[in-house]
């Protein structure tokens, strides 16, 4: 997905004004996402950081699932402000 594209440059303005800081934006390995592309709906692999997914020892950073909520409480904020 372009990076100018609106849901990512409105999720990374809610991330800079939570963390003070723009967040990284990149490309991430294969995953479900491209079902969304292949039909021409904007989606975005994005929130808390954890590791070891899909095997016995998953874990999900607790700390960041907070920030993670809060951002994402701020972009629909905004973006349901925006879109008509």
């Amino acid at each position: 997905m372009d990076s100018a594209h609106s849901l990512v440059t409105e999720l990374a303005d809610a991330g800079e004004a939570h963390f003070g800081h723009r967040p990284r934006i990149a490309g991430k390995g294969p995953c479900d996402l491209w079902v969304f592309h292949e039909f021409g709906i904007p989606a975005v692999l994005w929130g808390a950081k954890g590791g070891n997914i899909h095997a016995a020892d998953e874990y999900l950073d607790l700390d960041s699932a907070a920030d993670a909520s809060a951002i994402l409480l701020r972009f629909i904020c905004e973006w349901c402000v925006t879109v008509e």
